[in-house]
């Protein structure tokens, strides 16, 4: 299946069509994975919670070092000079995680929505972590965000799923040059987004993780 969407792709793209290009010159006609594997959309199967409990060692684990790695990943990268491409994108994914953790995501429509349920890693395990899965954590409710965050995670979440989780290109002749590329007011519109979403969402992780009680 995956031999005949490349078929049918090459057939109705020209040879410049898979050029690099749009923002950053990272987009392209395709949906693929890491491994560059072309992948056709289909139904995610997910878990109502993790395959095993996390011992409280790990938990004092999570919060005293895999939380706080993140953190500083974020800031790390958001403060380099000069920042390239790479950067932003590092922030929005790791923003993006931090999202899942707290139990947010977008819908369909680009809402904020609840997250609440686990990736299915293999065989109806899932080893993703909430922050329910630590002592006292709660998850995010969305309705108790001021509208002006609301906004900014799901303008966040949707860059980064569009720009940054997947390869994606799209025709906008209002933030793209003639030969596709993103304009510069376009590329300060991105990091601004980035710079926000990313920030915000660390802001809202440390203060969530007040009302842990892991000790």
């Amino acid at each position: 299946m995956a031999l005949a969407s490349l078929l049918t792709c090459l057939r109705f793209y020209p040879p410049s069509a898979f050029q690099a290009t749009g923002s950053y010159r990272f987009y392209l006609p395709l949906i693929t994975d890491f491994w560059g594997r072309i992948l056709v959309r289909r139904f995610h199967l997910m878990a109502k919670q993790r395959t095993h409990p996390l011992t409280h060692e790990e938990q004092k684990g999570f919060v005293q070092y895999h939380l706080p790695g993140r953190f500083q990943a974020i800031e790390f990268h958001l403060n380099r000079s000069p920042r390239v491409y790479g950067d932003l994108a590092a922030a929005a994914i790791f923003a993006r995680a931090l999202c899942g953790f707290l139990g947010l995501r977008v819908d369909r429509d680009g809402k904020l929505a609840q997250d609440r349920t686990y990736f299915e890693h293999a065989g109806k395990q899932s080893w993703e972590v909430k922050i329910t899965d630590l002592a006292g954590g709660q998850f995010l409710r969305a309705e108790h965000l001021p509208a002006h965050d609301r906004t900014a995670l799901e303008k966040g979440l949707q860059e980064s799923n569009v720009a940054f989780a997947h390869l994606t290109f799209w025709t906008d002749t209002t933030k793209q040059s003639p030969d596709g590329r993103a304009t510069e007011d376009s590329k300060r519109a991105r990091i601004a987004t980035i710079e926000e979403f990313a920030r915000l969402t660390v802001r809202l992780c440390q203060n969530q993780l007040n009302q842990v009680t892991v000790a």
